[in-house]
């Protein structure tokens, strides 16, 4: 245990209806007490949900994780479908720019309206302008 409070690791317990929110860059694990020992709350079944962020002030950081932190990268070696994380940086790189940065979890009317208000082309070419910007930042280092 260090003395310094600041260099401890903080602990927590999400109760049901609780949202625990964890920064950009901060190093956590999650335990989900669910069912295998009656869970947090005498009984039930834990869920977590996560959602990685990335927007046009983040993206040098992230491809910058992609490409030199490629052993951290976790969500994808237990799925045999899913990309390898040696190829997530440039399957991500790809997606940007064939997609635009489009969110795909808007369903039809989403994208009907996405597309009343900025043409794909657009959206596309904006993402592809982040990306040539962040590309550059993205070898200065951290």
């Amino acid at each position: 245990s260090d003395p310094d409070p600041g260099r401890r690791p903080l602990e927590c317990t999400a109760r049901p209806g609780d949202v625990l929110f964890v920064p950009h860059g901060w190093w956590h694990m999650v335990v989900n007490i669910g069912d295998e020992d009656g869970g947090a709350d005498g009984g039930g079944i834990s869920v977590a949900l996560t959602r990685n962020y990335v927007s046009g002030s983040n993206l040098p950081d992230v491809l910058r994780f992609l490409d030199t932190r490629v052993g951290q990268i976790s969500g994808c070696r237990d799925r045999a479908d899913a990309v390898k994380p040696e190829a997530l940086g440039e399957e991500f790189r790809r997606a940007l720019l064939t997609h635009g940065g489009e969110d795909e979890v808007g369903g039809e009317e989403e994208e009907e309206k996405k597309s009343d208000e900025t043409p794909s082309s657009e959206r596309r070419g904006r993402w592809s302008s982040l990306l040539r910007e962040a590309e550059a930042a993205s070898r200065k280092g951290w």
